[in-house]
């Protein structure tokens, strides 16, 4: 059974994996230059991109695609490549160009604003993985090729949304500053503990699609479930662990850049309200100097005008 699986590599999504790379480069000649709002580098956001794109091919192209219809495991570390490994590596490569057309009409704008709301991109992933799970839905899907295909590609789309407001690949699109992604991040890792540990403990097989398949690794559908669950948990740990950790000494370069001019700032507030102070004790000083020694005006003596004077005012035309 194992020696049927090594040769079978997937030409076809080869080759929709290659026509992504033409286009991605394509649209890097073509699509406006990146501009200072991009939030990776160009030289690292393109092997970003294309380590991205290798990771798709091993979950789609290689032969863990035919292993995963006879292994719960290699189902499970499949789906852990599309949506848990790959984005992190292809949201940073793309190019801003290419996302501009959705941000483009007041309506695009506002559907894709929505989709990738953190808390609307995080319920609909888990969602979807904890309904697609379920054991009686997963029965279902996994042995009929085209809902399996369209639930695959739901997950693997709406993986994308969880994931983008922790790597947009535009700063103008950032919702969420660094303790915000920590906090999201450990949300979602914990939203994953009760299937990791529904696999891990469960003594029953949960999944009869895989009671009848022949197992490459000839072993039993519990002993798969176990390893499925133990794979959840190290992608717990180190994925999301790693990406926390990441973000985490963000945050504290970008304190420690803001330091010296948050003590800059300090120093110049403190002279200013040193000198205000002093502004201020003049000013008092000068006024209750004034109040003491207030300046006495003269009095003007009246004027004694005699009565022909008078009376030549009153008949200015009377000679007196």
């Amino acid at each position: 059974m194992w020696e049927s699986f090594p040769g079978r590599w997937d030409s076809i999504w080869a080759g929709v994996l290659f026509a992504c790379a033409l286009l991605y480069e394509g649209a890097i000649r073509w699509l406006p230059a990146p501009s200072p709002l991009s939030n990776a580098p160009w030289k690292r956001g393109r092997p970003a991109f294309y380590s991205g794109l290798l990771l798709s091919y091993a979950a789609l192209g290689s032969p863990l695609a035919p292993m995963a219809h006879h292994s719960f495991s290699v189902q499970m570390l499949r789906l852990s490549l599309l949506c848990w490994f790959a984005p992190i590596l292809v949201l940073p490569g793309l190019p801003p160009g290419l996302l501009g057309p959705l941000a483009g009409g007041r309506w695009r704008r506002a559907v894709f604003s929505f989709l990738t709301h953190p808390a609307i991109a995080l319920i609909s992933f888990h969602l979807t993985f904890f309904i697609v799970f379920y054991p009686p839905v997963f029965d279902a899907l996994a042995s009929r090729p085209l809902p399996w295909a369209i639930a695959e590609g739901l997950l693997v789309l709406t993986a994308y949304l969880m994931w983008f407001p922790v790597f947009p690949p535009l700063r103008g699109w950032e919702r969420l500053n660094e303790w915000k992604k920590m906090i999201y991040l450990t949300i979602s890792a914990l939203l994953l503990t009760p299937v990791s540990f529904w696999l891990l403990f469960a003594d029953v097989s949960l999944y009869h699609v895989y009671e009848t398949a022949t197992n490459p690794f000839a072993l039993d559908p519990v002993t798969e479930q176990k390893i499925a669950g133990a794979w959840m948990k190290l992608v717990q740990v180190f994925l999301f662990g790693g990406t926390l950790t990441y973000w985490f000494f963000r945050w504290v370069r970008k304190e420690q850049r803001k330091e010296p001019l948050s003590r800059k700032t300090a120093e110049k507030e403190a002279v200013a309200r040193l000198l205000l102070n002093q502004r201020v004790a003049l000013g008092k000083e000068v006024s209750s100097s004034e109040n003491r020694s207030p300046k006495k005006r003269r009095k003007s003596s009246p004027k004694v005008i005699s009565l022909p004077d008078r009376r030549q005012k009153k008949n200015p035309r009377i000679d007196p």
